[in-house]
């Protein structure tokens, strides 16, 4: 009867005896006045923790709701954390929780599940509180969280899922490791960025020790998120991380110092309509090889992109309407630019081709109606459809060399263009219909810059335009002695 209170006396004689016995519920805890608990005592090891106890006259700790459970206290040591070294495997914290504790749950290598109730007030998470929780495989950050220890969730290798919620955290110390060696034995670690996180804290995905960083594979911003900006260093060193995912209407305006530093397994980044984002730089040795179709496609507020140098083909849509672009570097190595890629870019006043690019696609700089100067490379073979249709600022250009074709309604409208130089006048054919052989337009012509300005944007802009190379090239008018 461990857990009954009695009334007791002596007897004598034949006496009857009325007795009230009061049963209560023993909670497995010791816990401070202040509401914080100090020691876990009990066996399950599926734990539930309520929002309130009772205390006995000799302060034993029972059911009951004269007080409330405030947080999981500090330890000293790894030894003397709450529940630290316990064989738990799944606990449930109540929403009056604000404090987990230093070592709070330190090698509870069987734990697997943490839930935070509804409306959670945690605001802390301590030194080391997770650390070695080695079968731990997702934790959510609760919105109210503002800070997070040195080293709360090292060495989680099993964790598969971060979801991360804290609406406006302090950034960390670049000595905390939060979440290094994470994920180390798991097939990796997805990040989801909670619609109302209003930035990424600092370095808070950074290890500063070498190759403990964490395995994280993918980072999704969801929904409406209103994140306006990653901190410096937040992902650097992630080298698992592969993708980055920013939903429609993101609010993201800016990306801090080295924030995906050495993230040299980086191949996506997807940006959704209507982001706010201004600015993107891939830092030194990115691995970024491709930039995908609509990969940022109707970011309206991106006034400056650097492309790394790795990176060899822009997809169809992914600058589209990004109407603050102004002026854009595209890097040796780009071999492909796909349809409409710029499409709509009404302020873009420069491109730089790199001689590397073959073709230019579809629609491609369509209605760049700022845009005054480009060059168009050798290599270029062929320029698409509607490819510069509606740039009415563009005054002059080159047809080089090595261009072969160009599409219906490439200079559609390019009323200012009045300066056309073709490097091959002769052997220009235009036809209606694609891929027939069609009608040889005059090499003196073409010579005529006007002229040939005037073929392409108004006379024969509705034609296919194709080089025959001849066999044999017959002189200028000006090399006639």
């Amino acid at each position: 009867f461990d857990d009954w209170s009695s009334a007791s006396g002596t007897i004598t004689g034949a006496t009857t005896i009325t007795a009230n016995f009061n049963r209560y519920e023993l909670l497995p805890y010791e816990i401070y006045t202040s509401g914080e608990i100090r020691k876990y005592t009990g066996t399950d090891k599926e734990v539930v923790i309520p929002s309130t106890y009772s205390l006995l006259e000799d302060g034993t700790v029972i059911a009951g709701t004269d007080h409330t459970i405030s947080g999981i206290a500090d330890a000293s040591s790894d030894s003397n954390g709450a529940f630290a070294n316990s064989s738990i495997t799944s606990i449930i914290l109540p929403s009056t929780i604000e404090k987990i504790g230093d070592y709070a749950f330190y090698n509870c290598d069987s734990l697997t599940s943490v839930t935070f109730g509804d409306n959670s007030q945690l605001t802390s998470i301590g030194d080391s509180a997770f650390k070695n929780c080695t079968s731990l495989t997702n934790i959510t950050i609760p919105e109210s969280v503002t800070s997070i220890g040195n080293r709360a969730f090292y060495d989680c290798r099993g964790l598969t899922e971060i979801n991360f919620n804290a609406t406006n955290m302090s950034d960390l110390k670049s000595y905390y490791s939060v979440f290094s060696n994470a994920g180390r034995d798991s097939t990796g670690i997805t990040v989801n960025i909670g619609e109302n996180v209003q930035r990424i804290p600092a370095y808070l995905f950074y290890s500063n020790t070498t190759y403990e960083f964490p395995q994280i594979t993918t980072v999704n911003f969801l929904g409406n998120s209103q994140c306006t900006e990653i901190g410096a260093n937040a992902f650097t060193d992630c080298t698992s991380l592969t993708s980055v995912t920013f939903e429609e209407n993101s609010q993201l305006t800016s990306i801090g110092y080295q924030a995906f530093y050495n993230c040299t397994s980086l191949t996506s980044v997807t940006i959704r309509e209507n982001s706010q984002l201004t600015s993107v730089t891939f830092e030194e040795n990115s691995q970024l090889t491709s930039i995908g179709d609509y990969a940022f496609e109707n970011c309206t507020s991106l006034t400056n992109i650097t492309i790394p140098d790795g990176v060899t083909s822009i997809g169809d849509w992914a600058f589209s309407y990004c109407t603050s672009l102004t002026n854009i570097t595209i890097p040796d190595g780009v071999t492909s630019i796909g349809r409409r890629a710029f499409q709509n870019c009404e302020n873009l006043t420069s491109v730089t081709i790199p001689e590397s690019v073959t073709s230019i696609g579809e629609a491609t700089f369509e209605n760049c109606t700022s845009l005054t100067n480009i060059t168009i490379p050798d290599g270029v073979t062929s320029i698409g459809d509607y490819a510069f249709a509606h740039c009415e600022s563009l005054t002059s250009i080159t047809i080089p060399a090595s261009v072969t074709s160009i599409g219906i309604w490439a200079f559609l409208d390019c009323t200012g263009l009045t300066n056309v130089t073709f490097e091959n006048v002769n052997g220009w054919r235009v036809s209606m219909t694609e891929g027939e052989v069609g009608t040889e337009l005059s090499s003196t012509d073409l010579q005529n810059t006007l002229t040939a300005a005037t073929y392409l944007t108004d006379t024969y802009n509705s034609y296919y335009w194709t080089y025959l190379r001849t066999t044999i090239d017959l002189p200028h008018p000006e090399d006639k002695g």
